[in-house]
């Protein structure tokens, strides 16, 4: 449940995002032509790619590439509160601000990695800058244009004093180069993720309709039946290799309840994941 959504204005954008949620809530997020900086104030966050899942704890921060991300706020405790601060960078709105940034990022393209985000590790630094923006949130009469300015540039200077800078630098590098998304990767990569078909569908930049379409002309099968089958052939040969307790192999598996894995296994294969491994231990 979403408790909190405040923001700041720049140039036509809203920049500067504080939210806040009770866990566990999931947020979509669609960053066209712009990357965004993202820090957790309290609370945990996994954050999901097409191709990456990182897990973003309290004070740290991720810079993230254009593209579509979903934000699954954890439930570490209960009630738990998720509070966040989102700076969003427009390819645009940073062209403003710095004079001649464009040739400069396209200097790193020869560099460019396939990376789509970056976790940063605690930094003083970077934490008292998110509590600047916080009073600026909770007073936006005196956020003025020219006072956003300059925090976007500091955001970038402290981004850049980073040890990890040149990684930094070269996925924003990638708000200039054009990219094909790869949908079938992004099916792979989660089909044994806990990601439903509408989050999925998110990631891919479709809509639900349109990504079960797609589905069934390039697999040949409804996504829920590959998925469920996927997952069962995966589950089988874990069970079989004798190393894995059955909680293992249903969280390995994409399942979040072991009841409901050994009741869709049994219902698949006819007996339950447990004689499967008193059986090959007999």
């Amino acid at each position: 449940m979403l408790l909190e959504y405040k923001k700041l204005n720049l140039f036509g954008h809203d920049t500067i995002i504080k939210a806040s949620g009770k866990a566990p809530m999931t947020i979509r997020e669609s960053l066209a032509d712009e990357a965004c900086f993202y820090f957790v104030i309290n609370g945990t966050t996994e954050v999901l790619s097409g191709s990456d899942r990182l897990l973003v704890g309290q004070r740290e921060g991720i810079v993230l590439h254009c593209g579509n991300y979903l934000g699954k706020f954890l439930e570490d405790y209960k009630d738990a509160v998720v509070e966040l601060v989102i700076v969003k960078l427009p390819k645009d709105m940073l062209e403003k601000i710095f004079e001649d940034l464009h040739n400069f990022l396209e200097k790193q393209q020869r560099n460019v990695q396939k990376i789509n985000m970056y976790k940063t590790a605690y930094n003083k630094q970077l934490e008292q800058y998110i509590e600047s923006l916080l009073f600026y949130i909770e007073h936006p009469d005196l956020a003025i244009e020219e006072l956003l300015v300059l925090k976007i540039k500091e955001l970038m200077i402290l981004l850049a004093s980073t040890d990890r800078q040149n990684t930094i630098f070269t996925l924003l590098s990638r708000l200039y180069k054009t990219e094909i998304l790869d949908r079938k990767k992004i099916i792979e990569h989660h089909k044994f993720s806990r990601t439903s078909i509408s989050e999925l569908a998110h990631l891919c930049a479709m809509s639900e309709a349109s990504f079960k379409r797609f589905f069934q002309k390039t697999y040949g099968v409804a996504p829920g039946k590959y998925f469920g089958e996927q997952r069962m052939q995966k589950a089988h040969q874990m069970l079989m290799t004798q190393k894995y307790t059955v909680t293992e192999v249903a969280d390995a598996c994409g399942y979040e309840e072991v009841s409901n894995f050994s009741a869709a296994f049994r219902k698949y294969f006819g007996f339950a994941p447990s004689m499967l491994k008193i059986t090959e231990t007999i």
